[in-house]
């Protein structure tokens, strides 16, 4: 491969970022640290397409696009697609991919995806009560002219047909090589899933990571939920990972074997904010989803002691999440609830950001630096298995438990995805593209939901 025009660190390549949805203020680092990944790639030269599969509206989609570059966190509203927006506005690709009927049956109720003409262009199948139902093989009808004319297997089916489609679009005067990178497992696991139309041999895909992938008590053998645990039954079918930090790496070859997985470690990128601050003796704050892979519980245990040390200190927390009560309840067993303020959801800069003090206790374990967003301390804990002492090596883990040190410039972050890119085998001698099993999902009775189609920041 060649290297980006401009002098860019990443190699010629078309790159498309493949993700479940990018809402504003949704989902909450997972989005950010997509959008950062495609303007800094975008800065380093690289041809690059965001590409998401949630099945809104076009009018919505169209609304999101314009928020993120009126935010600075999109080039421009062409650099976002959509598959639904795609296939309403041509089909061509979609009727090009179907299965020729007749089309098998289905015990899942569906839900039509019509034109601006109000015509249907596809059926999706809604199944429910199954956190699998991404993996079904119930048919995707298509129609033409107001009939049904074929069908694709699944979700990942049409996920595929319309990668394809997507990657070989031709760019005038360029032949360059689709390098995908798959920013959530729930797609990553149908673009190696059982049926028709495969991914084409010529596409090349990354896969990252956001998110911790062991529970509590968070060690390098911990139990793992059923869904990480499906994953790495098939990431060997990828031409590499992205690992957030060293210590996930390594605990996933620990486990695993050196040999399983082609693996790189690619912080999530985010920009060096220099502003003026005036601190607040003894603030401290976290920012992050109230679930329990986040473990604000260990900040809030850490606080007596940090109080003992420093009596002003005092916590503020930003987020929210199904935690949130249990939370609240421990800081009040803790005898801390005066000292802790909850904040809740905050779309934009918040002045209390702003007041924050370095501080830092005896125990190593926990660690306080005034380096968060506009000098704004954090506890933090190494990915994914922390506590442990704070490390520059790994900086920039944005979706674990108040993380917030100093990710890497975005010069190191794109060298790293490059050294993934470089590292790819010929064609002869790529991954084997094998399938996974068919997944048996569980009938259920519940209604549609558009939530039943769109993977939680959780599932990411």
């Amino acid at each position: 491969m060649g290297v980006a025009p401009d002098g860019g660190a990443l190699p010629a390549a078309r790159y498309l970022i493949l993700a479940s949805r990018l809402v504003p203020d949704r989902d909450g680092g997972f989005t950010i640290s997509v959008l950062r990944r495609a303007i800094d790639m975008a800065a380093a030269g690289a041809d690059v397409t965001l590409l998401t599969v949630d099945p809104g509206e076009t009018a919505d989609h169209d609304a999101h696009r314009a928020e993120w570059v009126r935010r600075g966190l999109l080039g421009s509203r062409e650099s976002l697609r959509n598959l639904f927006d795609d296939v309403r506005s041509n089909p061509s690709w979609l009727r090009r991919a179907a299965i020729p009927a007749p089309v098998p049956s289905s015990p899942w109720p569906t839900r039509p995806i019509v034109d601006d003409s109000g015509a249907p262009v596809l059926d999706l199948p809604v199944v429910s009560g199954d956190a699998a139902w991404h993996l079904t093989d119930a048919p995707v009808r298509v129609y033409d002219k107001g009939a049904v004319i074929g069908w694709l297997p699944g979700f990942g089916g049409l996920y595929r047909a319309w990668l394809n489609a997507v990657a070989a679009e031709a760019t005038p005067g360029q032949d360059r090589v689709p390098v995908v990178l798959c920013e959530a497992r729930q797609i990553g696991e149908t673009l190696v899933a059982e049926g028709e139309p495969a991914v084409d041999a010529g596409i090349r895909v990354l896969h990252t990571t956001h998110a911790c992938h062991v529970l509590s008590p968070f060690r390098w053998d911990s139990p793992m939920d059923a869904a990480w645990e499906r994953w790495f039954e098939i990431a060997d079918r990828f031409d590499g990972v992205l690992w957030l930090t060293p210590s996930q790496r390594d605990d996933v070859e620990r486990r695993f074997g050196a040999q399983r997985l082609r693996s790189f470690v690619v912080p999530h990128p985010a920009p060096v904010v220099s502003a003026p601050s005036d601190p607040v003796s003894g603030r401290i704050v976290i920012l992050n989803s109230l679930i329990p892979r986040k473990r604000v519980d260990h900040v809030l245990r850490a606080l007596p002691a940090v109080r003992a040390a420093v009596p002003a200190a005092h916590l503020f927390v930003y987020g929210d999440g199904a935690s949130g009560a249990a939370l609240r309840a421990l800081a009040t067993e803790l005898g801390v609830e005066a000292a802790v303020k909850w904040l809740g959801h905050v779309r934009r800069g918040h002045p209390p950001m702003r007041l924050c003090s370095p501080a830092r206790t005896r125990d190593s374990r926990w660690w306080c630096s005034r380096r968060w967003l506009q000098a704004c301390p954090a506890s933090r804990t190494t990915c994914p298995t922390g506590p442990a002492t704070p490390s520059r090596t790994e900086a920039g883990c944005s979706s674990q438990t108040a993380t917030s040190t100093p990710s890497p410039r975005r010069s190191s972050t794109c060298s790293r995805i490059a050294s993934a890119v470089r590292s790819f085998r010929p064609r002869d001698e790529q991954l084997p593209r094998r399938w996974t099993p068919r997944h048996p999902c569980v009938h259920s009775v519940r209604p549609f939901a558009q939530s039943s189609l769109l993977p939680s920041a959780a599932d990411t």
